[in-house]
C-alpha cells in the first residue's frame, strides 16, 4: 500500500465541518504572526500586551487552540488590526465587503490605498 493511497483515504474521513474549522483556524494563526512579524514582536511580548502568559499564547498560535470572539476582538486591539471580517448584509441584498488598506486585497488598479470596498449583488434572478 503506498503512502498517498493512506493519506488520501484518512483524508477523505475527515468531515467538512473539521476540515472547513482546521483551515480557518489556521488563516487566523498564520495573520496573527504576521502581524507579529510586520511588528517585530516576539510571543513573549505578544503575551504581555495581552495580558497572557507566553505558554498560553504559544498554545494559541500552535493552530489547535478554539478562539472565542472575545480573544479575536482583544487581540484584534493589541495589534491594531481586523482578524476576522465578516461580510455584512444590507436590506437590498447587497453585501458590503471592506478591505482596510494595511490589509491583503484583491488587486485591481482603482483600490486606493485608503481601503476600498466590494459591493456584491446577492438577490437571485
Amino acid at each position: 500500500m503506498k503512502k498517498e493511497d493512506v493519506y488520501d483515504r484518512i483524508r477523505k474521513r475527515i468531515n467538512p465541518e473539521t476540515r472547513q474549522y482546521v483551515s480557518k483556524n489556521m488563516d487566523m494563526v498564520n495573520r496573527i504572526v504576521q502581524l507579529l512579524t510586520e511588528k517585530n514582536w516576539t510571543q513573549k511580548e505578544f503575551a504581555k500586551q495581552l495580558g497572557k502568559t507566553e505558554s498560553e499564547v504559544s498554545k494559541w498560535l500552535s493552530g489547535l487552540h478554539n478562539f472565542t470572539l472575545k480573544s479575536i476582538a482583544k487581540m484584534e486591539v493589541v495589534l491594531d488590526a481586523e482578524l476576522l471580517v465578516v461580510p455584512k448584509l444590507s436590506f437590498d441584498n447587497t453585501m458590503k465587503i471592506t478591505f482596510p488598506a494595511d490589509q491583503s486585497k484583491p488587486t485591481r488598479s482603482s483600490l486606493s490605498d485608503q481601503g476600498e470596498h466590494i459591493i456584491l449583488n446577492m438577490k437571485e434572478d
